[in-house]
């Protein structure tokens, strides 16, 4: 693949074929006014890592964990500023879907997809370095406050059940 004008996407029109062939994206800022591009358009980068000397922001090809220790295509945003590297995970693929990472329905199409109860994306992987590591970055899935109440009623309504 090119990069050229044709290969900016709408962040929600990228797809793992997309992902595999350019791991790290960036916003196409400055480019609305380009070929009907809105401030949603990023572009493929020719970069193999995140580098890390400039304050940007990257949409980056990663891996979502689940609890059942399954794997997805995931979609993460990293956050680089003053050499402070930030990953935020967004989306993940599932099958011919694009899920919010903490959206309730992600939950509900996940559950039917591994065929389990409660089924929930628990730990991410970057797909690619941070410029001058050797290891991926990872981390877990934070939950805000609402969601930890409802694991943790799930969890004294029957043990086992949900994450702590």
């Amino acid at each position: 693949m090119i990069i050229d004008l044709a290969t900016r996407r709408p962040i929600r029109q990228v797809t793992r074929a997309d992902l595999q062939a350019f791991p790290v994206w960036e916003w196409a800022v400055n480019e609305e006014e380009m070929g009907g591009h809105g401030e949603s358009f990023i572009r493929p980068t020719q970069n193999q890592c995140i580098p890390t000397g400039v304050t940007q922001q990257y949409i980056v090809a990663a891996v979502a964990i689940l609890n059942d220790g399954s794997h997805l295509p995931a979609v993460a945003e990293v956050s680089v500023q003053a050499n402070k590297v930030r990953v935020a995970p967004l989306l993940l693929f599932l099958t011919e879907h694009r899920l919010d990472f903490y959206a309730s329905e992600t939950l509900t199409m996940l559950s039917h997809f591994t065929r389990q109860a409660r089924s929930w994306p628990a730990r991410w992987e970057l797909a690619v370095a941070v410029e001058g590591e050797t290891r991926l970055r990872s981390g877990r899935v934070r939950h805000g406050f609402a969601r930890r109440c409802a694991f943790l009623w799930a969890r004294l309504r029957s043990p086992g059940a949900a994450p702590a």
